[in-house]
Formats: structure tokens, C-alpha cells, sequence
């Protein structure tokens, strides 16, 4: 174990993140099995998944995770001891027998761990003191068609952690000294409010990385992965940030990377972006997510978001409010009917397109032909598809609805 590993690992044994023992976590996109086995078209069902969570922390989400889709085999590996006692008391709080736990370093894992569909590794890359080394020993362990799922933070918005983490330098250069360290970060920020365990993660941790889209792109290609989408892809719309239609064209004529990191240099700004959250996978794999449903889709399985909240227009009669979240964004909101908001719910993997639509067409009171009906249904599928109000598989979905959180969408 190298010097800064051991400094991260001492920090994390005084100020275990995120360290809230007894509580669980909402469900988080990265952490959403459906979502993430949908962006690779993968055709096995949830109780043959197995899901490795590199770098856990105190496992809320992971136990949150393992709640919600307690078909699913889980594996939870974390730097800190002490972390990792929190993790297994959060797993048991849930009652999630469902997860395995070891002490290992991301950068010295091995096969003797096996093979996962899945990898998450969230806020952990950017901490590592050669996170392309620790990127590369994970994709060793990802199965053909796996997706890993990586949480990177942003060097755009980080500027003030930066600046703070510069000034209690000056004032204070032993990175050991934490409570004098966070004593001084307090004052700088004014904030009393903090729990000291986030703010030594957020101002004073040991060691850190930053990323762009650029910066990402490159790393996953000298680790042989291929990047498949921001988790927030549908913000990632020159169309709806920006009006002048001809400067639009101009970025939508680029190559996907030089699109990417345009939009980036935007983006980060106009939604306060903390973190990319991206999904990668092998270079050599042909991945076959469903982009957009036709005629052959009739016998997959759609599964709406459960990171949405629907409230009737107070203005308008038949209108309803959708709002949909992403981790550490603001809601966006959207304007729908009773109908197609009715069909979204319907929607929680149990029944193909197909059944979906034959009894959204039966139910509606649409003076139209079936195949008419049936057009126009698929149309706002199609809709819902490309804004991530739904998704699709080729197998029933796995998840514990009644094990899910509702999302707080009081602080956004």
C-alpha cells in the first residue's frame, strides 16, 4: 500500500463517509439495477446478476441497492475498517442477506474475487492515488456485456472546494491536524451545520482528482473501456440549452467526444453539476441498448423511472406535472396528459409493450381505428424512452417497488 493510499485510509477510519449508521439511502440512478443492465441490452434476469460496489463506504446505498433488488447477488469491498462495520450494520438494519463484505484496496483486487455484471464504483476513482490502475484492475473483473458504473467529480464546479482546501493549506499545511483543519474550514465557510464527516470529504480530503469529459474519455480508452452514456444523458441537449438554431447544428455536425466536450464546458455551469456519473464498458463488446421502440418490441418488458413524482396541473384540467431528479440536480419537469401519464404507470416491468398497449388502447376513448391508437401510444413511449421516463429489458424487471424510498425532491 503506497503513502497516499494510507492517508485516505486513515482519514476514512476517523471520518467514515458517509457515515449516517442506521440509515439507509433512496435509491440513486447508478445504483438502479434496471437502468444500468438496460443500457446494455443484457438479457439475464436479476437473480443471476452478481454486483460489486468498490468502495462502499458505510454502505447505505449499497444496502439500499441490495433492498431493492434482493434477488441480486452483491459484493461490497472497502479500503477502511471501520467503514466497513457501519456497511455491514446498514445491511442488517434493511435486513439485506444478500451481500458479502471484504477489506481490499481497489488497485489490488484480483480474479480470486470473480466476475460481476456489474461495477459501481461511486466517489471512489477520484480518491485513488493512480485511479487508471485501479480502473484497469476493476474491468478485469467485468464480464463480457457488463457495465461499469463510475462517479467522477467535476473540475468545473469544484472550483470553491478548491479554493477552500487552498486557503486552510496556508493556514494550517499538516493534513493530520483534521480538527484544527476543520475548525479553520468552518470559519472560512461560515458553516456550523456540517457534519464534520462531509465536510472533511468535501473540503479537507487527502487526496483528490478531478475530471472533464475530455479527461474521462481519455482514461477509459488507456483502460480499454468504451463509454456508453452520461447517466444524465438527456441533458446532454444542445436543443434545449441552447436557442440559436444554427450554432446547434454546428455542435450537433461534431464527433460524438468533441459534442461531449463542448456541451461539458456549458453544462456543468447551467445545472450545477457535483460529479459525472458515467456508465463504460468493454471496448470489444457490442453493446445493444434499446434506443427506440418498433414493431420487434412488443414482447420486452418497460420499467418506468422510480425517480419521478406525478402531481395534477393546478391550472389545467387533464394536465398533469411530471418531475424527474437526477443525483444532486434539480427536478425537471414536464407537462403531460392524463393519458400518457397513465400509460407510464403502467409501466413496472411485470408486462410487455405489448399487453401495455393492448389495454391502454381498450381503456381509452379515442374515436380512432386500434392501429391508430396503437401508433400514437408507442409514439409517447418513444417519448418517455429518450428522456429516461422509462426503460426497457427483454426480461421482467427485479425490483422491490415497495422497497424504494420515495425521492426528496424538498431540497432540490
Amino acid at each position: 500500500m503506497d503513502e497516499i493510499t494510507k492517508r485516505v485510509q486513515e482519514m476514512y477510519s476517523q471520518f467514515p463517509y458517509p457515515g449516517l449508521q442506521g440509515k439507509v439511502s433512496s435509491l440513486r440512478w447508478g445504483y438502479d439495477l434496471d437502468f444500468i443492465l438496460a443500457q446494455a441490452g443484457s438479457t439475464k434476469r436479476i437473480d443471476q446478476i452478481r454486483v460489486l460496489d468498490a468502495g462502499c463506504g458505510t454502505g447505505e446505498l449499497l444496502a439500499c441497492c441490495a433492498s431493492v433488488f434482493p434477488q441480486a447477488h452483491f459484493t461490497g469491498i472497502e479500503l477502511s475498517h471501520r467503514s466497513l462495520e457501519i456497511a455491514k450494520k446498514n445491511a442488517a438494519h434493511v435486513e439485506a442477506m444478500n451481500i458479502e463484505f471484504y477489506q481490499k484496496d481497489i488497485m489490488d483486487v484480483t480474479a480470486e474475487l470473480g466476475s460481476f455484471d456489474v461495477i459501481i464504483c461511486s466517489g471512489v476513482i477520484h480518491h485513488l492515488s493512480q485511479p487508471e490502475k485501479g480502473i484497469s484492475c476493476l474491468a478485469k473483473l467485468l464480464e463480457p456485456g457488463g457495465i461499469m458504473t463510475l462517479y467522477l467529480y467535476c473540475q468545473y464546479t469544484r472550483e470553491r472546494n478548491v479554493r477552500i482546501k487552498q486557503a486552510v493549506n496556508i493556514l494550517e499545511r499538516d493534513q493530520s491536524k483534521f480538527r484544527k483543519r476543520i475548525k479553520i474550514a468552518r470559519a472560512l465557510l461560515n458553516d456550523y451545520q456540517l457534519r464534520d464527516i462531509a465536510l472533511v470529504d468535501a473540503y479537507l480530503h487527502v487526496n483528490e482528482n478531478l475530471y472533464t469529459a475530455r479527461i474521462i474519455f481519455d482514461l477509459l480508452q488507456r483502460c480499454d473501456l468504451r463509454f456508453l452514456r452520461f447517466c444524465d444523458e438527456p441533458m446532454w441537449n444542445a436543443e434545449t440549452l441552447i436557442k440559436d438554431k444554427e450554432v446547434v447544428k454546428m455542435i450537433q455536425a461534431l464527433s460524438d467526444d468533441l459534442r461531449y466536450e463542448v456541451l461539458d464546458l456549458i453544462i456543468s455551469q447551467a445545472i450545477n453539476r457535483n460529479a459525472y456519473e458515467i456508465f463504460a464498458g468493454h471496448d470489444s463488446y457490442e453493446y445493444r441498448a434499446v434506443k427506440e421502440f418498433g414493431k420487434g418490441s412488443l414482447n420486452l418488458y418497460p420499467m418506468r423511472s422510480p425517480f419521478i413524482r406525478i402531481e395534477k396541473d393546478k391550472a389545467h384540467d387533464n394536465i398533469y406535472n411530471l418531475y424527474i431528479i437526477h443525483h444532486s440536480k434539480s427536478p425537471l419537469r414536464l407537462q403531460l396528459s392524463a393519458g400518457s401519464v397513465n400509460l407510464i404507470m403502467k409501466c413496472d416491468g411485470s408486462r410487455t409493450l405489448g399487453q401495455i398497449l393492448e389495454e391502454t388502447v381498450d381503456e381509452s376513448n379515442i374515436n380512432t381505428t386500434h392501429q391508430a391508437a396503437m401508433n400514437e401510444s408507442l409514439k409517447l413511449f418513444n417519448f418517455a424512452l429518450n428522456r429516461d421516463l422509462i426503460i426497457v429489458r427483454p426480461v421482467p424487471s427485479g425490483k422491490a417497488w415497495e422497497n424504494i424510498k420515495t425521492v426528496d425532491f424538498s431540497k432540490a
